[in-house]
Formats: C-alpha cells, structure tokens, sequence
C-alpha cells in the first residue's frame, strides 16, 4: 500500500462535504488511532508528487489532526507516521474492496438519513456474509455489530 505526505494531497474546492463537526472528527481520529485505518483514501495521481483527493475527505482530516497531534496510527499492520497517510490509486481496488470503502464510509459517515444507513448497514452485512463464503469462515450478526460498534457487542444474536 503506498503512503506518501500529507503535504502532496490536493482537494478541489467544489467538494460536495464542506462541513465536518469537531466532535465527529475526534470520534473518527480517535477510531483510527485505536483500531487502525480501514481504508486508505482514494486518490488520482495529478503531478509527480501531487495527488487529487477523490474519496474521503473525512479520514484526511481525522488523520491530520492525529498528524498534528505527533501521533502514529496503523494501517494492514503498519506504523504510520505522523505527517504521510496511505492511499489506494482510483482503479486499483477489487470489486470487494471498492464495495467495502464505499459501504465503510457511508456508514460512518454523519449526515445519512435513517433510512440509508440501514440500507448501508444491510449491505456491509451482505458484503461480509460474501466474503465468509469465499474463505470459507463463518460471520454472524454479532460479529458485524462489534464491527459498527468497534468493541466487542455482547448478547443474543
């Protein structure tokens, strides 16, 4: 996965998100800094050393101020250094992985209605239940509800 400098991401100005509350901000750095990031942002290569944000703006930001905070935070079980983000070049994900960034994103993303996070929701279970067939390991309810919840859901599922 490559990770290149924070410095080198270039965001249009007419992207559709333009507001991003503090408080789910440091929720969001505070989920990568524990769990790890999920998913790199996308990215379209515009110069040498230049790259046009595509998706996930959110992460950038979540991941700046961990920057700006002299924090590391992992990603596939890598140490990332304040100051560079990992990112996926448009065209370079499988059909899973470009379902899953989409899915993962919109559902944490803030300003869905009810409705289409349910239906988000619905589809990453769908994803996981996919993906357990195709390795031949077993996926319950439980096990995407600790995903949503990142801890641990106990209970009767």
């Amino acid at each position: 996965m490559p990770i290149i400098q924070l410095s080198e991401i270039v965001i249009a100005e007419n992207r559709q998100r333009r507001l991003f509350p503090e408080k789910e901000q440091k929720d969001l750095a505070n989920s990568i800094l524990t769990k790890g990031l999920f998913h790199p942002i996308l990215v379209r290569q515009i110069g040498l050393k230049e790259y046009l944000l595509v998706a996930g703006e959110r992460r950038l930001k979540a991941i700046s101020y961990l920057s700006d905070s002299g924090v590391s935070f992992m990603h596939n079980n890598q140490v990332v250094s304040p100051g560079q983000i990992p990112i996926t070049h448009l065209g370079d994900l499988d059909e899973y992985d470009l379902r899953e960034a989409e899915l993962e994103e919109n559902v944490l993303r803030v300003d869905l209605t009810w409705q289409e996070r349910s239906r988000a929701i619905a589809d990453l279970a769908d994803l996981r239940k996919s993906q357990a067939l195709t390795t031949g390991e077993t996926v319950t309810l439980g096990d995407i509800a600790s995903e949503l919840a990142g801890r641990k859901v106990e209970g009767s599922m």
